[in-house]
């Protein structure tokens, strides 16, 4: 039997390999840019230096830590293939995933052995086909070809990696316990091991925190307060004390302070309330895409899903809200005899409890059910296994292979749509047409195909096609969001290089420095934003340069400490007027008395003092030095002194 289980083990890893191996060789997408391979600290890594890893490890922008151990994996990564190239960090977070699967077959086998399952009488060999069963669909589920394929979300799958080998670690040690009971040193390291873990967890992603509020969980629904095999009452009802305190911290914390909590979501287009509701709506549409994955509905943006105003705005918002409430209730009533209905539905809400509860986040993103798919793939898997075990035992191994293919020709054919950003932005629109970002991406896609034809024949037929196919999605996108920079940007680049007698033409400007008073400003603005100074700054854009300052003046007010928005103004104040030397001048000084503590506004003053004082420019390198803690402007000094 033993023999068996490595064959399927390998069997299952070998049909993963073919399933992603379409995508491994498409190319980089949407956030891979920022964060690799235009990240310039990463780039530029010296590997003979020790200060140089370190200040990689520091290079992302993202997270309260900076995920550090994410970085360092894609550092590595680089030091070994050279260069950052889709393949060489695809295959590592497809080495990644398969490694992760192992751990679902581990875990998985853990839970079936544990006291809550004994009355289900498993042999062994129904443990072991029951976990590489789980393994294999979690390994293979298409909803986690965005996961897998999207190079920057290794940062998801290593603390995905680190809370099951946290798991992994408790399960092995707690059913030794239930057993024997254990000594106070044997509790202590496990403790020890259990923290190291989990802050390996959090600094590859915030969300490995998530490990800490598992535990009791297990505890609470897999061991029943065995102990030393005596079952005590005490031990299951502090289990259950420990996993509420979580869950009754925040609901004080969202009845005390809910305006404190709601001011974070000052830089979103949706309240605390409107996000809480959604996601009542959204956790079952991922539980539906993860039950039947119809992988028409999925794709990479989902920002046309109707947000929750209110209970019944829309009606379905109730209807979730109670269907949980019923879920929850009747999993626990049922907990004795089904065990893993709790087990899977908890395991489920409370991995998701951190990016799809209080958190301004985005509303929307399918590599957040990496984790939590988990609990309900084993409680699935479980269930499937008992179920046809009982109606048709000879069989029950078939049908679980006609399943795993199943799931491997879907997951094949989403790979190969995410082997190339043109399928995958032409899919993405037409599964999604009320999409804005879908269809802003296509534009995109369009028109950079349409100016490549126009470079090379101007008067060609097909690009002028393509430029006017791109204007149409831009314009779908600005419909769908009206408040958005991006397709406005977008449509005052067009409209200036391909149609400027359209009367729309004068009007792109106006109504962004109309959006611009009032929008929250977000990272996808700035990036819209940088275009837009470009734009001004080469070609027919120089004609509007001063409306554009007039918008960036707009947002400085709105926002007296953005950094970005003054280096912006400060790089377009170069082409206006006369005296723009001296407005340079004073927009780097006056912010600076305001906020000192920004590096790079220090650092561009250090450079811009470069040319006529070299005295002041070391001492202005020497005060961005000081602020810059972690050295995430290192290259940039090196450059400035080479």
């Amino acid at each position: 039997m033993l023999i068996n289980t490595n064959r399927l083990l390998f069997l299952a890893g070998m049909l993963t390999t073919l399933a992603y191996w379409p995508g491994l060789l498409g190319p980089f997408f949407f956030d891979d840019l920022h964060n690799l391979t235009e990240n310039q600290t990463l780039v530029n890594l010296d590997l003979t230096e020790a200060d140089s890893w370190r200040t990689a490890a520091y290079s992302s922008t993202a997270g309260m830590f900076y995920r550090p151990l994410s970085m360092i994996t894609f550092a590595v990564n680089l030091s070994f293939a050279g260069e950052f190239t889709p393949f060489s960090l695809k295959a590592t977070n497809l080495a990644f995933h398969l490694l992760t699967a192992f751990c679902v077959y581990f875990f998985c086998n853990l839970v079936l052995r544990s006291p809550a399952l004994a009355c289900s009488r498993l042999c062994g060999s129904d443990r072991k086909f029951i976990a590489i069963l789980a393994a294999a669909i979690w390994a293979l589920h298409p909803l986690h070809v965005s996961t897998v394929l999207y190079a920057v979300q290794r940062m998801a799958q290593l603390s995905t990696l680190g809370v099951l080998a946290g798991l992994i670690v408790f399960l092995r040690y707690r059913l030794k316990w239930a057993e024997s009971g254990c000594t106070g040193g044997e509790l202590l390291a496990t403790a020890l091991w259990l923290i190291i873990i989990a802050v390996m967890a959090v600094l590859s992603k915030e969300n490995g925190a998530i490990l800490i509020w598992l535990i009791p969980l297990l505890e609470l629904t897999l061991f029943k307060g065995q102990w030393g095999s005596k079952s005590y009452r005490s031990l299951e009802v502090s289990a259950g004390l420990v996993f509420l305190a979580p869950l009754v911290v925040i609901t004080i914390a969202l009845l005390v302070e809910p305006a404190s909590i709601g001011a974070e979501f000052g830089g979103r287009e949706f309240t605390l309330d409107e996000r809480l509701l959604t996601q009542s709506r959204i956790l079952w549409q991922y539980l539906g895409w993860l039950s039947w994955p119809d992988i028409r509905n999925m794709g990479f943006h989902h920002d046309d899903i109707i947000l929750s105003s209110g209970l019944l705005s829309p009606i379905t918002t109730m209807g979730s809200l109670i269907a949980w409430l019923c879920a929850i209730v009747a999993a626990w009533l049922f907990r004795h005899r089904s065990p893993m209905f709790l087990f899977g539905l908890l395991f489920y809400l409370v991995s998701h409890s951190i990016e799809s509860s209080f958190l301004p986040l985005e509303m929307v993103f399918e590599h957040r059910n990496y984790l939590p798919s988990v609990g309900v793939i084993i409680a699935f898997s479980f269930s499937f296994w008992v179920f046809f075990k009982r109606l048709t035992p000879e069989r029950v191994g078939f049908v679980a292979l006609l399943l795993t293919l199943g799931l491997f020709a879907l997951c094949s054919m989403r790979s190969m749509v995410w082997s190339d950003f043109q399928s995958l932005a032409y899919f993405n629109v037409q599964n999604h047409p009320n999409s804005p970002r879908a269809n802003f991406v296509f534009g995109q896609v369009l028109s950079a195909e349409s100016n490549a034809l126009y470079a090379a024949a101007p008067e060609s037929d097909q690009s002028k096609v393509g430029i006017i196919s791109a204007r149409t999605h831009f314009v779908r996108t600005h419909e769908l969001s009206p408040r958005d920079f991006a397709p406005l940007v977008m449509l005052h680049q067009i409209d200036g290089q391909f149609f400027p007698e359209l009367p729309e033409r004068k009007n792109w400007l106006p109504r962004l420095l109309d959006v611009a008073k009032s929008r929250p400003l977000q990272a996808s603005d700035r990036a819209s934003l940088d275009a837009l100074v470009d734009y001004s700054l080469n070609g027919p854009g120089a004609d509007d340069i001063e409306q554009v300052d007039r918008l960036l003046e707009v947002l400085l007010r709105r926002y007296p400490s953005g950094s970005s928005l003054v280096l912006m103004r400060y790089e377009l104040l170069g082409s206006i007027g006369e005296d723009s030397e001296r407005r340079r001048v004073e927009l780097l000084s006056s912010y600076l008395k305001q906020f000192p503590h920004s590096v790079a506004v220090q650092l561009a003053a250090a450079q811009h003092r470069h040319a006529s004082n070299m005295g002041e420019a070391y001492i202005q390198l020497g005060e961005g030095l000081k602020q810059d803690k972690k050295r995430r402007y290192l290259s940039f000094l090196k450059g400035t002194f080479e």
